[in-house]
């Protein structure tokens, strides 16, 4: 039996996981207590391998010995980080901070195209189909996108197809998902999109039984997004009602950790959905993010005005990254903050890309010869500057913005 071996089974211990709890439970600062479980997580998740025959002594006094250090280690960055000067010590554990891997190149979509269409449905090759009886017009689609390797000089060319997906929740009145309330989910299901569709408020809305109803045409606005903002490789976007299609679940939020309350039938139609529009528009995996990861607050300079889809909708099961993991581009191209109730209502995984934002921007002052501070006032100034001429209509959303 090997000392790494041995290793492995102690560190999935019941004391190793109370040990992690409670080290992480008194450290302050969220972002700071979101470092320390990003270190230990591989220990907690990773090396689960029990050994199957027994362990020599030996092994055991220098497995001991190996999580005093560690211990002994942690002790010390404790002390470190409540310094409030970052030593070289804190420094170098920042830049061990994991950055989010870029997602891999997705596949070609497959060709999805319209089997069939009546005045009620349209069906498509990949088993979806949208049903139309509460369809309704808006304006067309009108924008300008920000060249993002070009100091963000406007693109003088004015686009009219989508470039993304918002995904939402309705945040609906939800009675119980069972047979003897069918009557009643049918009616709560269609007088919400009733609602939608005089507000024209979502392109789309995916009801509990994964019936899927288009409100406002494809091809103009839905107020879905609001004062907004997100970025591709290339491209920034502001106020995506133009920009981007919304589309709702008829569910409501839950905090960030939990699991998302949509049925398997939704699941299903929002997979078939996002394929189709994908294909239909060439949109990229990574320009699909939830309303809360788009969602700013102009007058405060704070993200997360909306918290819908705070960190647990399934990108992996709609067959997408997990774009929740790379730089929020509100936090990395305009420097926007965050509050303790938008840290609240997110879980870990939206972490990631905060945390991500962070270090690139310590990277920039430090290139820039500024303070992090003075680094996140100018791009904030930079967004003042890009977003005034959009005025308050640009920034229009359901929910009243």
């Amino acid at each position: 039996m090997t000392v790494l071996a041995f290793t492995r089974w102690l560190a999935t211990t019941a004391l190793m996981r109370w040990w992690v709890g409670r080290r992480a439970s008194a450290i302050v600062s969220p972002v700071e207590r979101l470092r320390f479980l990003q270190t230990h997580q591989v220990t907690l998740n990773d090396l689960r391998a029990r050994p199957a025959v027994p362990v020599p002594y030996w092994v055991v006094l220098v497995s001991g010995a190996a999580i005093g250090v560690s211990l002994l280690g942690v002790a010390t960055w404790r002390s470190t980080k409540s310094s409030p000067v970052a030593g070289p010590a804190q420094a170098a554990e920042l830049a061990r901070v994991e950055k989010p891997v870029p997602p891999p190149k997705a596949a070609t979509l497959e060709k999805i195209w319209v089997v069939d269409t009546t005045p009620a449905i349209e069906t498509y090759s990949n088993g979806l189909r949208v049903e139309k009886k509460f369809a309704t017009t808006n304006r067309p689609r009108a924008y300008y996108t920000y060249n993002r390797n070009q100091n963000l000089d406007i693109s003088l060319t004015i686009r009219n197809q989508p470039a993304g997906i918002v995904f939402h929740t309705t945040e609906s009145h939800l009675t119980e998902f069972t047979p003897a309330n069918n009557r009643t989910l049918r009616r709560y299901g269609e007088s919400l999109i009733g609602y939608v569709r005089d507000q024209k408020a979502y392109n789309y809305v995916i009801d509990r039984f994964g019936r899927v109803f288009r409100v406002v045409e494809e091809n103009e606005v839905a107020f879905h997004a609001g004062h907004s903002t997100w970025a591709d490789d290339r491209w920034v976007y502001l106020n995506l009602n133009d920009s981007f299609i919304g589309v709702a679940f008829e569910t409501q939020t839950v905090k960030g950790d939990e699991n998302p309350r949509i049925t398997s039938g939704q699941m299903v139609a929002g997979r078939l959905l996002t394929d189709m529009l994908r294909a239909k528009y060439d949109i990229a995996a990574t320009n699909c993010p939830t309303h809360a990861q788009v969602s700013v607050n102009p007058q405060n300079m704070i993200i997360g005005y909306h918290t819908d889809w705070a960190g647990n909708f399934p990108y992996e099961e709609l067959g997408l990254p997990d774009n929740y993991a790379p730089a929020s581009p509100a936090v990395l191209i305009f420097g926007f903050a965050y509050d303790p109730s938008f840290m609240a209502s997110t879980g870990a995984r939206m972490w990631k890309g905060l945390l991500a934002a962070e270090d690139q921007i310590r990277e920039q002052a430090k290139q820039n010869g500024r303070s992090v501070a003075e680094q996140k006032a100018a791009l904030r100034e930079r967004y003042k500057k890009l977003s005034a001429p959009l005025g308050e209509h640009g920034g229009k959303s359901a929910e009243g913005e």
